[in-house]
C-alpha cells in the first residue's frame, strides 16, 4: 500500500470539474487500501486567488470522507494582478511559477507536519497552470526524492491562433521544465498526450487514462416543468450551455454566435451556470432577447430537468481536455455541439453523435444553430449514437479504475483500454 499527497489548487466542497475528479480518485485509493492526504488551498471559488473579498473556507486541517486535507490560506493583494505581473516578467526563470497573479499565494504549501505517522511516498499534482502550486508540488518531490506524478488537465486554447492566451498560459517554459522532470504523466485523451510529447514530455512517461461518466443520475427529468419555469414553449428547439459562463467557456462566443442567426430564425439558448463579470456585461448588453434564458448554478434535481429540457447541448470551449456534460448529455439522448479543440475535438464523431465547428468560427457556429432550427432532420440521430457509447467505452469505475493505476504505474504508456 502507497502513502500519497496530492497538490491541487482547490478541493471539494470547491465546485469545479478537476477538483471533483481529484476527489474521486482519492476516494478509490482510500478504498484500495492506500493512504492519501491533500494540500491545497481555502479558496471556494478561482476569483479567491486575487479577490480580496471573495469567499473562501475555513484553513487547517479538515477530514473530508476519511481523506485527510489541509487547507492552506490564500494570501491576497490589491492589485494583484498589475504587481504580479510586471514581478514576474522581471524575476528568473526559477521564480516565474511562483508569481502567477491568478495563482493562489501560499507560502506554506507542502510543509510539515501530517497527520499521525504518515510518510509521503508519492507526490501527485493535479491541473495546470497554478505555478505556485505546481511549483510547491515539484520543490516537495524533490526534497523527498520520492516521485512526481503529473496530471496536466491541459487546456487547448484556440489551436487556429498562435497568439491565443490560454496556448501560451498552459505551454510556458517552467510548465514544460516542470512536466518533462515528472516520473509519470497522465493524460485523458490521446490528443492530450500528442500535445504533451510537442512540450518535451517523453512519450515513455505519459499513460492515457481517459474519464467517464460518475454515477450521478442525470436521467429521469421532468422536460414540462423545465421549460414552463422558463417560459419555453414545448414546440420550441433548445440549445442548452451549462458551464462557468465565460469567455473561455465559449460563452460569449455562443451569444454572438445565437445573436448572428436572429430572433425568428434560430433556437432558443439556455445558459445554466455562475456568470462572469465578462459574461454578465455582455447579458446587459442584450438585455431581454426573446431566445435567451440565463439561469444560476444547477442543484442535481435541476440539472436533470434541465438535460431533459433541452434538445442540444453546445460547449464551444477552448479550456476542456475532457468535459463530463458532454457524457451527462448523451447518457440521456442529447446530442452535442463542440469547438474541434482538446478533448471534445477528440470525443465527438463528426455528424455521428455531434457536431464539431473550428475553433473561434463564430460565423459557422451560427450557421449550425440555424441549421438545427430549419432542418428537423440534421440532429435528430446524435443522441442516441452518443447514448450507445457510454456503457462501452466510459463507464466511470473502470475509467477510475485507469487513472488510479497510472498514478501507482500500473498501466503502460499510452494505454487507455481496460
Amino acid at each position: 500500500m502507497a502513502n500519497l499527497i496530492h497538490f491541487i489548487h482547490r478541493f471539494p466542497p470547491a465546485p469545479g470539474g478537476a477538483e471533483f475528479v481529484a476527489q474521486q480518485v482519492c476516494a478509490r485509493m482510500l478504498e484500495s487500501g492506500h493512504r492519501v492526504r491533500v494540500e491545497t488551498t481555502n479558496a471556494f471559488a478561482p476569483g479567491a486567488f486575487h479577490q480580496l473579498f471573495s469567499e473562501t473556507l475555513q484553513p487547517g486541517f479538515t477530514c473530508l470522507d476519511g481523506i485527510w486535507v489541509r487547507r492552506h490560506r490564500c494570501h491576497r493583494l490589491p492589485f494583484q494582478r498589475f504587481l504580479l505581473g510586471i514581478t514576474q516578467r522581471l524575476a528568473p526563470s526559477a521564480l516565474k511559477p511562483w508569481l502567477n497573479w491568478y495563482s493562489p499565494i501560499c507560502p506554506g504549501l507542502g510543509s510539515g507536519p501530517w497527520t499521525g505517522d504518515f510518510i509521503p511516498e508519492t507526490v501527485v499534482v493535479w491541473a495546470l497552470p497554478h505555478g505556485s502550486i505546481w511549483a510547491s508540488a515539484f520543490r516537495f518531490a524533490k526534497k523527498l526524492r520520492i516521485p512526481l506524478v503529473a496530471v496536466p488537465l491541459l487546456h487547448p486554447g484556440n489551436p487556429r491562433d498562435p497568439k491565443c492566451p490560454i496556448r501560451a498560459a498552459f505551454r510556458k517554459p517552467w510548465i514544460r521544465r516542470i512536466l518533462s522532470q515528472a516520473d509519470r504523466v497522465i493524460a485523458l485523451t490521446f490528443w492530450e498526450k500528442n500535445e504533451l510529447s510537442n512540450l518535451g514530455v517523453s512519450p515513455l512517461s505519459i499513460a492515457v487514462a481517459g474519464l467517464g461518466l460518475p454515477p450521478t443520475d442525470v436521467t429521469g427529468g421532468n422536460r414540462s416543468l423545465f421549460r414552463q419555469g422558463l417560459g419555453i414553449s414545448s414546440d420550441a428547439k433548445v440549445i442548452g450551455h451549462m458551464a462557468t459562463l465565460s469567455k473561455d467557456k465559449g460563452t460569449l462566443d455562443l451569444l454572438e454566435a445565437r445573436w448572428r442567426v436572429g430572433s425568428s430564425e434560430g433556437p432558443t439558448l439556455v445558459l445554466a451556470g455562475e456568470r462572469t463579470p465578462l459574461v454578465d456585461s455582455q447579458l446587459k448588453k442584450m438585455g431581454n432577447a426573446p431566445w435567451l434564458r440565463v439561469t444560476s448554478h444547477l442543484s442535481l434535481e435541476q440539472k436533470k430537468d434541465f438535460y431533459a429540457g433541452i434538445d442540444l447541448f453546445c460547449l464551444p470551449s477552448f479550456v476542456d481536455s475532457w468535459s463530463l456534460c458532454l457524457m451527462e448529455a448523451w447518457s440521456v439522448g442529447k446530442g452535442v455541439i463542440v469547438y474541434d479543440a482538446g478533448g471534445p475535438g477528440e470525443l465527438i464523431r463528426h455528424g455521428v453523435d455531434g457536431w464539431k465547428v473550428a475553433p473561434g468560427d463564430i460565423g459557422e457556429l451560427a450557421s449550425v444553430l440555424k441549421r438545427v432550427q430549419s432542418d428537423a432532420d440534421f440532429d435528430q440521430q446524435w443522441g442516441k449514437a452518443g447514448m450507445t457509447r457510454i456503457p462501452a467505452e466510459f463507464d466511470w469505475n473502470r475509467a477510475m479504475t485507469r487513472l488510479s493505476n497510472a498514478i501507482l504505474n500500473r498501466i503502460q504508456p499510452g494505454q487507455a483500454s481496460d
